[in-house]
């Protein structure tokens, strides 16, 4: 369950990610960095869903979405996923959304998250940052998503 405009909604299958866009409008103001580092310390507490372990409105990085367009008066509605290698913040990437048709999107990840390959198209990869263990190489993926046709 879930409240939308103070209306409790029942969501059958989602997608979990910090907003970005929310019916049109750039929401990025609403989220909330948690510091790693807590002085004094708090004990571990799983994040809200519009918290993230960095400072959201000055963190650039390479970021990925994944939203839908406006539904039509059929309720059909189009499924876009971005990944932008610029870095970026995410105030800028809601804009970019926005400006290609975004109704609603949410934040999928960002630095290593940001690779993506399309059908017949040459693959994205993000590159390891100058910091790690394995500069200039490829970093691994933790997870996929998977968009198919049915």
């Amino acid at each position: 369950m879930n409240r939308i405009d103070g209306k409790v909604v029942e969501v059958g299958s989602a997608i979990g990610g910090v907003p970005l866009v929310l019916r049109g409008h750039n929401v990025t103001a609403a989220a909330r960095g948690v510091p790693n580092a807590r002085s004094p310390p708090e004990p571990w507490r799983p994040m809200e869903p519009d918290e993230v372990g960095w400072e959201p409105q000055t963190t650039t990085a390479a970021f990925s979405a994944i939203g839908c367009t406006r539904p039509t008066e059929e309720g059909l509605q189009d499924l876009i996923h971005i990944a932008v290698e610029k870095q970026v913040t995410i105030n800028e990437l809601s804009d970019v959304l926005i400006t290609a048709g975004v109704w609603d999107a949410v934040l999928l990840g960002g630095s290593a998250d940001v690779q993506q390959w399309i059908d017949g198209q040459v693959t994205i990869y993000a590159a390891s940052r100058a910091t790690t263990t394995n500069p200039g190489n490829r970093r691994n993926l933790n997870a996929i998503l998977a968009i198919s046709p049915r």
